[in-house]
């Protein structure tokens, strides 16, 4: 696990997002201290091809999927790789706030937590 703000992550973070810009994907990654939750968006071949290379990453374990679909159009277009942390804001503490429950877990209130951090970033 990466420790969180170095700069070990600093680095796997400038390499997805050169990736990502490669590959025609945009999307966000929220950490929780060691908890992930992200969206990523683009051409179907380059999504699941990254999803692939998640899934046999050892880095990554108790995957979880939520939703898989086509969308009509992007919502994190402007980001190859977002990021925030529990410090730029908790899902737990947005979810209160908003009086949405996170059980059972729902795709679309998970994507509008991701949306919500990426507002807030783009203002900072």
């Amino acid at each position: 696990m990466l420790k969180e703000h170095s700069c070990a992550e600093a680095d796997m973070l400038a390499q997805a997002r050169l990736r990502n810009q490669q590959l025609g994907i945009t999307g966000f990654l929220h950490r929780e201290d060691d908890v992930y939750f992200q969206v990523f968006e683009g051409p179907a071949a380059a999504v699941n091809a990254l999803l692939e290379r998640i899934l046999r990453d050892s880095r990554h374990t108790n995957i979880e999927i939520l939703d898989q679909r086509p969308l009509s159009a992007r919502a994190f277009d402007s980001w190859r790789m977002g990021y925030s942390t529990k410090g730029d804001g908790s899902l737990f503490d947005w979810s209160l706030r908003n009086a949405i429950p996170l059980r059972p877990v729902h795709p679309w209130n998970i994507r509008s937590f991701l949306l919500n951090q990426a507002q807030i970033a783009e203002q900072s």
